[in-house]
């Protein structure tokens, strides 16, 4: 069987045979449509504060593609649950994911705030594969400020598989009515 898969994947892949858009090498991941060293760069390296949500968001999409963990540590509001785990082993863990995953495309969806407490929320859409497996999912993921910078403080996410329509289609309030009836 591992010959067929094998032989499968070299068919699919044979188009697109490993070409790394040459036309726009360094376009940045988050799908902002700017130059990574121009757009999530200065973010990674912290020479530049997202400075809304919905930047730190895609900061933390093109981290992953990346491979740039401490980033994504270091934008977990600590009340994050990941934050009881120690941060080698959730690097590790990252490091890990970006060897495994192809993070292909990020569309943000909707955005929501800053409330009058200080919460603001993105909807987005990542196309993820592993191996063959499509692992693509729509989280509605929510920020707060702390430090003086936005950080991820929780998520909700969903398989497309499971959405029952176009990602595309969904808004935050969509997706609030949705979560409350599971079929």
């Amino acid at each position: 069987m591992g010959c067929t898969v094998a032989a499968m994947l070299a068919a699919t892949m044979a188009p697109k045979a490993r070409k790394k858009s040459p036309q726009h090498p360094t376009s940045c991941p988050c799908g902002a449509g700017a130059l990574y060293a121009e757009c999530c760069q200065p973010i990674h390296l912290g020479t530049t504060a997202a400075a809304a949500p919905v930047d730190c968001m895609r900061a933390r999409y093109s981290a992953l593609v990346m491979s740039q963990v401490e980033y994504l540590w270091s934008t977990l509001h600590s009340q994050h649950e990941d934050r009881v785990r120690e941060k080698a082993a959730y690097l590790q863990a990252l490091q890990q994911a970006t060897r495994t995953h192809r993070y292909r495309k990020l569309q943000v969806l909707d955005t929501a705030g800053p409330d009058d407490s200080g919460v603001a929320q993105v909807l987005f859409h990542a196309q993820v594969s592993w191996g063959k497996l499509d692992r693509s999912f729509v989280e509605l993921s929510t920020f707060v400020q702390e430090d003086g910078t936005w950080r991820y403080i929780t998520g909700t996410a969903r398989a497309v598989a499971e959405l029952g329509h176009a990602p595309a289609e969904l808004t935050i309030d969509h997706w609030e009515c949705a979560g409350h009836h599971h079929h």
